[in-house]
């Protein structure tokens, strides 16, 4: 019982925050604009928007509010106790964060920490990343994004780097560097984003990623993939607008290997057997790059 009330079809808009809870038997009214969300899911699911206008209370006295499907509700919002649906650490939640207020926002992500959130996504600047510890708050996350309206450098070093079940990882107009020591992560990763950023180097611990079939690093200051050229089972890299030059010594490893992009680089050699073992590669994009031949 206790799962089917946790798993009731709810859509309610208020204080802000639009939720969206259904999935499996559980479907919201078909005139519902969020109906077909629940056809993607064989089991029950959340999803939770935070917009610019959030409005919770600090103030923890009064009756929590009550969230209903398609109907209003006139309690106030608490921020550090929203009272959210699917709150047995069983039902997975997607979090989309649009703006960060201090105020209000910060109370009432930490208060997800309660939540099974699997996915997050943060399109506003908190002052929490820099200090924030996901693995103490979202152990199982498995997609993880970052996308910043103009580029910013954060120190994010403690946010996501001892994550163990992170599969997708996408950062976009972020500034920041990666560490040394290896990542649990790094055993999980299938897909890794990184677009408009200062980063300089790739750790060369990702090349242990031998689940990692695609990544997409575009418009940062990397000039060495040797970690990338060395990962097994990579299927598509795309890796235009950096400042990659000679790969001269540079050998791709993984025959499964069918996709890749190496545009508007500063590549001025490549080695005669760059793409040996690279039997399945089908389109390959050197645009734009000082080469003067290719290797015969």
């Amino acid at each position: 019982e206790e799962s089917e009330a946790s798993c009731r079809p709810i859509h309610s808009q208020a204080h802000g925050v639009n939720l969206v809870c259904c999935g499996g038997n559980s479907t919201l009214n078909k005139d519902c604009e969020f109906a077909q969300y629940c056809s993607l899911h064989d089991i029950c699911t959340c999803s939770i928007l935070l917009t610019e206008k959030l409005n919770c209370t600090l103030d923890r006295k009064g009756s929590l509010f009550q969230w209903r499907d398609h109907s209003k509700s006139g309690e106030r919002l608490h921020c550090n106790s929203p009272n959210l649906p699917g709150n047995d650490t069983t039902t997975p939640y997607t979090v989309r964060i649009e703006k960060w207020n201090e105020i209000t926002t910060t109370p009432f992500v930490l208060s997800l920490c309660a939540l099974n959130v699997t996915t997050l996504t943060i399109l506003d600047k908190g002052d929490l990343l820099s200090t924030w510890d996901l693995t103490k708050c979202m152990p199982r996350l498995r997609v993880l994004e970052i996308t910043l309206g103009t580029v910013t450098r954060l120190d994010i070093y403690q946010l996501f780097r001892s994550l163990r079940w992170l599969e997708t990882l996408r950062i976009t107009n972020v500034g920041f560097d990666f560490w040394h020591s290896v990542s649990p992560w790094v055993s999980s990763i299938s897909y890794l984003h990184i677009e408009n950023s200062a980063l300089r180097e790739l750790p060369k611990w990702l090349s242990l990623a031998r689940g990692l079939k695609r990544v997409h690093i575009q418009g940062t200051r990397v000039h060495s993939i040797e970690s990338i050229a060395a990962m097994e089972n990579l299927q598509s890299v795309k890796l235009a607008k950096n400042e990659i030059g000679s790969l001269g010594a540079i050998e791709f490893k993984s025959s499964q290997l069918f996709d890749v992009d190496l545009s508007f680089n500063k590549i001025s050699s490549l080695s005669s057997s760059i793409f040996s073992a690279c039997s399945e590669l089908r389109v390959l994009d050197l645009s734009n790059n000082p080469l003067s031949a290719l290797p015969g």
